[in-house]
């Protein structure tokens, strides 16, 4: 029988899975681009890793908050 993730995890592992739904296919992208590479690309990837993983991680925090609050209850 399989473990069960607490949520503590589950939210510790929501920002690298936004980080890495940009990271790689950005990189990939930046990679097989045959034109030169503008020194902004990289930065706007950059942020946009970023970005996206705190975005995945907050929301994950606001989709499980919401059955907590004694606003919903």
């Amino acid at each position: 029988m399989p473990a069960k993730i607490s949520l503590k995890t589950k939210e510790t592992l929501a920002y690298p899975v936004g980080f890495a739904a940009v990271a790689a296919p950005g990189t990939m992208f930046l990679m097989s681009s045959e034109a030169q590479i503008a020194k902004w690309k990289p930065a706007t990837l950059i942020a946009g890793e970023f970005a996206t993983g705190e975005a995945i991680r907050s929301g994950f925090l606001k989709l499980y908050a919401r059955g907590k609050s004694d606003e919903y209850n």
